[in-house]
């Protein structure tokens, strides 16, 4: 089966800090990466029509013995309705 195309605009996240509103048990963390100038730890949002349909957390590491790795993309989601739209 072949999805159908859908347009995306990836933004970085302190462009669109009203995006992370929603999600209040994660304010603090949101808030530091929002307030973060630039460098790591930065978030893109995945946006169709100006509607959230993903996201990712660029971290430092995620492991501390291999620092050398980093950065890291983290913390992947992709809103079900439009995953499902691109299968």
């Amino acid at each position: 089966m072949t999805g159908r195309r859908v347009a995306l605009d990836i933004v970085d996240l302190r462009e669109r800090p009203h995006h992370g509103t929603p999600l209040a048990t994660l304010r603090d963390g949101i808030a530091a990466i929002v307030g973060n100038g630039q460098g790591v730890p930065f978030a893109l949002v995945a946006e169709s029509d100006g509607q959230v349909c993903g996201n990712t957390l660029v971290i430092d590491s995620d492991e501390p013995t291999k620092p050398e790795l980093g950065p890291w993309v983290a913390a992947v989601w992709v809103d079900e309705p439009m995953w499902r739209a691109s299968t």
